[in-house]
């Protein structure tokens, strides 16, 4: 459903980080899906919001971008990127999440 460009898996993530990527159209809704960054005790960093770059109501790939800007995290700290689909329901049969560790 979701494929994550960059950053790859392990990263050295540096603020402001370009996130680039392509998911499947269902995973979006009005064009948009967030995205956080947690640290290596799942405390919350930061958030953003990912953007469609085409037309997102397809059952294809669609490519996105988004920007995260986040505080200073101590050198050698582990963190996870967590990509979450847009779920307006709210019910949590449709909620989907890919995370992919990173480094500071």
């Amino acid at each position: 459903m979701i494929e994550i460009i960059a950053p790859t898996l392990n990263a050295l993530l540096q603020s402001p980080l370009t996130i680039i990527g392509r998911a499947r159209g269902p995973w979006y809704f009005e064009a948009s899906f967030p995205i956080e960054l947690r640290d290596a005790n799942n405390v919350l960093i930061t958030t953003t919001v990912a953007q469609a770059q085409g037309d997102w109501m397809t059952e294809n790939m669609v490519p996105f971008t988004a920007t995260l800007t986040f505080p200073v995290q101590p050198t050698g700290s582990q963190g996870l990127l967590t990509f979450k689909n847009d779920n307006p329901s709210g019910e949590p049969q449709n909620s989907m999440t890919f995370d992919v560790p990173v480094n500071f």
